[in-house]
């Protein structure tokens, strides 16, 4: 829809890039992953995006409860992810650090992330700013040192929207974008809605652990294999 709209389809450095070089822009759309949930289904979008010939960003939480970026496992799906032509960036929950030094715990985070991916991590989204509340966070371009998704600057130029909780609050917005309504669109998808093939948000979710289930027995297994130790 974004193609057949004539939107060009862009990463966030290559979107902001865009605004360096001329505030009088049209026609672009600046594509974004936050993944919360689930490296799986991220790789599925960044697969089929690589096969449309797009390049968007992708946002990992070095702190997840779901995944651990640093795992063999996550650092192969995140690399793997750059390597299709992506880019890497930091999500952070600013709630989970309040009252700490921030400076440190992002360069910790993206040091982590650079790791996993062998790539420069440059931009940062926060996680859940509408629970957070905007005003609480930095509005500038950049915040510590990283280039700012929510930057007041950046999206005065950019119609934001998000599929929040398998959602969009603007419920027009494929009809905006199939009629090319807007100048530019910031589009914040989150993978783990779509590359799943349950029908309902909750099966979505359901079935991402059940997932994750069936990949830790597997690894429980090996070992008791491999040490010759019979099931309980």
């Amino acid at each position: 829809m974004l193609i057949s709209g004539n939107y060009k389809v862009l990463n966030f450095s290559q979107a902001r890039e865009r605004l360096s070089d001329s505030e009088e822009v049209s026609g672009l759309c600046c594509l974004r992953h936050d993944v919360d949930y689930c490296l799986e289904s991220a790789l599925s979008m960044a697969q089929l995006e690589e096969k449309c010939g797009i390049s968007s960003s992708y946002f990992f939480l070095v702190d997840s409860d779901h995944y651990n970026v640093l795992s063999v496992h996550s650092r192969d799906i995140i690399s793997n992810i750059a390597q299709l032509g992506h880019e890497i960036c930091l999500h952070f929950d600013i709630s989970n650090y309040d009252k700490l030094d921030h400076s440190k715990i992002i360069s910790f985070h993206v040091s982590c992330l650079e790791l996993a991916s062998q790539k420069k991590v440059s931009n940062i989204s926060y996680h859940c700013p509408g629970v957070i509340g905007l005003n609480n966070l930095s509005l500038a371009d950049q915040y510590e040192g990283l280039y700012n998704t929510y930057s007041e600057k950046f999206n005065s130029y950019f119609n934001y929207a998000s599929d929040s909780l398998c959602k969009f609050k603007d419920i027009d917005i494929l009809k905006k974008i199939n009629a090319r309504n807007l100048k530019n669109i910031h589009l914040l998808i989150h993978p783990i809605w779509w590359c799943e093939s349950a029908l309902t948000r909750d099966q979505k979710i359901h079935d991402n652990f059940e997932r994750k289930i069936k990949y830790f027995t597997s690894e429980y297994n090996n070992i008791l294999v491999e040490y010759g130790v019979d099931k309980i």
